[in-house]
């Protein structure tokens, strides 16, 4: 009983998390007369964790610790969309096809009026169920997260190479030591990764490390150590009771 509670409530502090986590990637967007292509930033994660929502005039994407949400002016054909990981850049590239055929998309160019929250809640997604079981019908809740474009600054890191160490002094340290970089960081690739993004990565990080991991920090709760106990029950000198007086030599 105690090892369930101790999951559950681990499953429950990760899913907390992520909303308050999550980043608006960088993404550049082009058409042509059938498709919608689309290519984000989305370095540091793992391809078959991607989600794809596509309805009406309204596209979504979701890969921890990322999420792009984006409405258009015309019509997308729903279950015509298909994406591919490009490792070496760090980037998915998305295409999405069009409902008309041959018909011009809008203010592609305009990322911030693309990024407007969606009104349409996501009809296959999450449901929050009733805990009567007589009612066990569920209500359909919006697959929707704050959205913020990356600052300039963060643009610029990712064309360049970011800076960090004591004042941001230091850039480009792990350039000819990829081989290292995990013995150093917890960052697959930090001279390319923005300041801005750090601490999401490495929840996200956490967070999976924590769910792969499980069985080996609940023994580490509830299993028995007799090293644990022994250093549990020593005490130290100083908390020792003083020892009597030694009796004057003659």
């Amino acid at each position: 009983k105690s090892t369930f509670v101790l999951v559950l409530l681990l499953r429950l502090c990760s899913s907390a998390g992520s909303a308050s986590s999550m980043i608006t990637p960088l993404f550049t967007i082009r058409q042509d007369d059938q498709h919608v292509h689309l290519s984000v930033r989305t370095p540091h994660v793992r391809a078959e964790d991607l989600e794809l929502d596509v309805e009406g005039k309204h596209f979504k994407m979701f890969i921890k610790p990322y999420f792009l949400g984006l409405t258009f002016k015309q019509h997308l054909t729903q279950g015509g969309e298909s994406a591919k990981w490009d490792v070496d850049k760090g980037e998915m590239l998305i295409s999405v096809r069009k409902k008309n055929f041959g018909e011009h998309f809008d203010n592609l160019d305009m990322l911030t009026d693309l990024l407007t929250k969606s009104s349409a809640p996501r009809k296959d997604g999450p449901k929050v169920v009733a805990l009567d079981p007589e009612d066990s019908e569920g209500e359909d809740i919006e697959w929707d997260f704050p959205q913020v474009l990356p600052e300039q600054e963060a643009a610029e890191e990712l064309t360049g190479l970011s800076r960090y160490g004591f004042n941001n002094y230091y850039s480009g340290v792990f350039k000819d030591r990829q081989a290292y970089v995990r013995d150093v960081v917890d960052l697959d690739d930090p001279d390319h990764t923005p300041a801005a993004q750090r601490l999401a990565l490495r929840e996200a990080e956490e967070n999976h490390k924590m769910s792969e991991q499980i069985d080996h920090y609940l023994t580490d709760t509830l299993g028995e150590n007799e090293a644990i106990d022994d250093a549990l029950r020593f005490q130290p000198p100083w908390t020792l009771p003083p020892s009597p007086p030694l009796a004057p030599t003659r």
